[in-house]
């Protein structure tokens, strides 16, 4: 939760779409996902969400199952299909 504060309150330097953050849905039937760390051999479940009011909004016609932040609406969870173009936060 503290990386994710310091994350939200930094400006948005560069226009990008969203933010992915090494997270996804590893269980799209379960109401609300089973939101998970996607580390090799290692996927720990998220232990703080901060989805916006419409998120996550994925269906099984339409899946969204990796995490992003949207710099748009104050870095707020979004879930995107894993196939949007966006940029990496990454932790040191």
């Amino acid at each position: 939760m503290e990386d994710y504060k310091f994350i939200s309150s930094k400006p948005n330097k560069q226009a990008c779409l969203f933010y992915a953050i090494g997270a996804r849905d590893f269980n799209q039937d379960l109401k609300g996902g089973d939101w998970r760390w996607a580390r090799r051999g290692f996927n720990s479940r998220l232990s703080y969400f901060a989805f916006g009011a419409s998120e996550p909004d994925g269906t099984k016609t339409n899946p969204e199952l990796c995490l992003g932040l949207d710099p748009n609406k104050n870095y707020e969870f979004v879930d995107i299909p894993c196939s949007t173009p966006f940029r990496y936060i990454c932790e040191k």
